[in-house]
């Protein structure tokens, strides 16, 4: 399938991955000013340990009376030890902007809309191998 057949479930009650192997990841010292990092417990190098960063900024009534959007992001970062002995990174960003008077449900329903487009089927060539067609 292609972006331009592309079919996104709308109202989806919840998403979820199978297979795999559950990693634990924990709080790992590292300061985040409106946010957290943590990172994978189970690896012991810390220059290959998979970590992200979770910032939130809450709506903020301005002096004028309007509101400020709200900001959700978060980072992840996946090391790879390449075979010329380098570290390199994979790095995933995701932030969600939003405005306080749109329901909670609407931003989680966008947020599970949105979540789709990294494993979508009709997506896969994109995110694979950058097709566009």
């Amino acid at each position: 399938m292609t972006i331009s057949a592309l079919a996104l479930v709308d109202g989806a009650t919840s998403l979820s991955v199978t297979g795999g192997t559950a990693k634990q990841y924990g709080p790992d010292g590292q300061k985040v000013d409106t946010g957290i990092h943590v990172s994978d417990t189970t690896v012991a190098d810390f220059r290959l340990k998979p970590h992200i960063t979770f910032k939130n900024r809450n709506p903020q009534l301005m002096g004028n009376g309007t509101w400020q959007k709200g900001v959700r992001g978060v980072v992840m970062t996946y090391p790879y030890l390449c075979t010329d002995n380098i570290v390199r990174f994979v790095t995933t960003r995701i932030t969600t902007e939003f405005a306080p008077e749109i329901p909670a449900a609407t931003v989680k329903n966008a947020r599970y809309v949105a979540a789709q487009l990294l494993f979508d089927a009709d997506l896969e060539d994109y995110n694979a191998n950058g097709n566009i067609l």
